[in-house]
């Protein structure tokens, strides 16, 4: 039997495998995109209906590019004044209408701001996108089986087929494909475990890496800071150039108690995102479900926000619990979990219609809602995919942890790292682990820690696996269960992705492994690519400013304590003199330590010094001389400058 061969194969068609893989199509290289469900298109395609991010620029070109689809969609589609195109802008603030009920169901009122579409829309142009690439080959319905590794290197893997319950077909067809470089971008790492990486899931101990936040933990919402060092954090926070996520308390104090931070295999919560329409001709009939426990279904809630065309999305009930075997568990395993978690949601759905315990307007207003009849038409109306949180984690090169999105007083920012590839941005944001509660506190395992939570950068080292040097894992990211909370959003896994695809077009044209590459190619790739690998609050990749790649590689090597990089300032003596002894160790050969670069930076912009001249500035670092007026160089240009200098 002959196997084909590809440059890279690309596992999932979640938007992260969609930016891999489109990414790596358009510099040349083949590509396989295998996905285990009939679509693709991931989460998005799947009840998600909306872009979780609380940063508004442009960040990576294929998210900007879907982005920017979706929008163009409903402006071409219902005109540039209609709510459908209004209600899938962006807003000043993220999650700002969402409304949580318990016991009943209540739609949102007015444009949740959370740039919000149809799961339809989302499919259909995510799939227009891959089929525009004639270097992309589609393998759908299918799940990685058999893999063949000779030592740090996935030769081939052997694909099996789905059926339509999304369970492996004992007498389907087979297909075995040969690659050099493979991507696990599915949600549940499946192809990354078959190779025999290591992997962890469930919570850490706070001991292991010294996470606040880590292990088992209870916490109060306060709308006052309770403590000086969070009233601090809120005032740095302030400042940075991001939406603000008003769907839960400002603050949460931790509440100590025997057997806090203590780890264990639990999760946070699944649930399936879905929509419901009011619009009768559009609507499938409610039905009492074959397991329905009205009993049961009174502990739940639920959440309704609003995609564009007279519809609302859903994003709850979570059972607290039955996620855990969907994680490790056989493709049977999982098609329970998800059983349980649709079932609970159409009971909740008819429990809203129909019991007597619920008020009578309250039923007649949720009478008035269904499942859209044009959503998942060939999947009985229900997502293929359901909304699994977490679930396995890369132990890679790097782990990732709280630290990384944690402010840092004396570099007025979070963790730097040479290597960095992507951003975070999103709060720690994590869902339920158990149902247990403390008096006046959330459920066990339950955080949101919008205050403390700060922009990170994700090394390249977190998704290459220990031992494997040609797969690369951009969503089941290398980190700890806190870590993982910031990093799990489509934005940021599209931005993780694309670089991770560009690491594999260095490699393909240096002809190694993608985990033989250097890191100075690679953060400088993606540097003139417009891929974000630091976040500032003043800099723009959508603009022409040529200075921007150059800006945002010394940003990886310590050069910008803080969020801004003030580039049109004038450049000072002291910052200058740090700048050139790591410019002249970066042209010897030597990474240096960034963390220790944007502590001597902090240090000198605390006295002030005169700005420094082009001509001295020219001199200090031994490159030719300036020839012109001799004028104080601003930031951007003695940035420009030094890069041009280490190509």
């Amino acid at each position: 039997m002959s196997i084909s061969h590809y440059d890279l194969v690309v596992y999932n068609g979640s938007p992260a495998g969609i930016a891999c893989a489109v990414r790596a199509a358009r510099e040349g290289l083949s590509v396989l995109l295998a996905n285990h469900t009939p679509i693709l298109g991931g989460m998005i395609s799947n009840g998600l209906c909306c872009w979780d991010t609380l940063y508004e620029g442009k960040r990576s070109p294929i998210y900007d590019e879907l982005r920017e689809a979706l929008f163009a969609f409903y402006r071409d589609t219902y005109g540039e004044g209609s709510v459908q195109y209004r209600t899938c802008l962006p807003g000043s603030s993220g999650h700002a209408h969402s409304l949580f009920v318990k016991k009943h169901l209540v739609p949102s009122k007015g444009n949740n701001q959370q740039l919000t579409f149809e799961s339809k829309v989302a499919q259909m142009l995510v799939e227009k996108m891959v089929d525009s690439e004639p270097n992309i080959s589609c393998l759908m319905s299918s799940y990685p089986l058999e893999v063949v590794r000779i030592g740090p290197l996935i030769k081939s893997v052997t694909f099996g087929k789905m059926n339509a319950d999304c369970l492996p077909d004992t007498d389907g067809a087979r297909t075995e494909v040969s690659a050099d470089s493979w991507a696990d971008c599915s949600y549940e790492a499946d192809l990354m475990a078959l190779c025999g990486a290591a992997y962890r899931f469930g919570r850490e101990p706070r001991a292991e890496f010294q996470e606040p936040h880590a292990g088992k933990i209870f916490l109060k919402p306060s709308k006052e800071p309770p403590s000086d060092r969070l009233a601090f954090l809120g005032v740095e926070h302030a400042k940075l150039n991001l939406r603000k996520s008003l769907s839960s308390p400002n603050y949460q104090k931790v509440v100590e108690w025997e057997g806090a931070g203590n780890g264990d295999d639990r999760v946070q919560a699944f649930n399936y995102r879905t929509m419901l329409t009011n619009v009768a001709a559009n609507q499938m009939p409610v039905e009492r479900p074959e397991r329905y426990d009205p009993d049961y279904i009174k502990t739940l809630g639920n959440s309704w926000s609003d995609p564009p065309d007279v519809k609302y999305r859903v994003n709850l009930p979570q059972l607290v619990g039955p996620q855990n075997p969907y994680v490790d568990g056989s493709w049977e395993d999982r098609k329970k979990v998800k059983d349980d978690h649709w079932d609970a949601f159409l009971g909740l759905l008819y429990f809203a219609r129909n019991d007597e315990s619920e008020p009578e307007d309250r039923r007649k207003e949720a009478s008035q809602w269904g499942l859209p009849n044009d959503e998942f038409v060939n999947n009985g109306h229900r997502p293929y995919e359901m909304y699994t949180r977490e679930t396995r984690r890369l132990e890679g090169r790097y782990v990732f942890t709280e630290h990384d999105a944690t402010f840092i007083d004396d570099v007025k920012r979070a963790r730097i790292h040479g290597d960095a590839i992507a951003v975070t941005e999103w709060l720690i944001d994590i869902h339920p682990c158990t149902f247990e509660k403390l008096p006046d506190t959330l459920r066990e395992g339950k955080l949101a820690l919008q205050q403390e939570t700060f922009p990170g950068q994700i090394p390249y080292r977190a998704i290459l696996p220990k031992g494997i040097d040609n797969l690369l894992v951009p969503v089941c990211v290398s980190s700890s269960h806190v870590g993982w909370s910031t990093i799990r959003l489509e934005p940021t896994w599209m931005n993780i992705a694309e670089a991770a695809a560009w690491a594999v077009i260095i490699a393909a044209r240096s002809g190694v492994a993608p985990a033989e590459i250097t890191h100075e190619a690679l953060v400088r790739k993606l540097a003139e690519s417009r891929v974000m690998i630091s976040f500032f609050n003043d800099v723009d990749l959508g603009s022409d400013d040529t200075w921007i790649p150059a800006v945002a590689y010394f940003a990886t090597k310590g050069f910008f304590p803080g969020y801004d990089a003030k580039a049109d300032d004038t450049l000072d003596s002291a910052t200058a003199e740090v700048w050139v002894n790591a410019f002249m160790a970066l042209k010897n050969g030597i990474a240096g330590d960034p963390m220790l670069t944007a502590r001597l930076a902090a240090t000198a912009a605390q006295r002030p010094t005169d700005p420094i001249s082009t001509v001295v500035f020219h001199e200090m670092t031994g490159l030719p001389g300036h020839a012109g007026e001799d004028s104080p160089i601003t930031r951007s240009d003695a940035c420009a400058l030094l890069y041009d200098a280490l190509k």
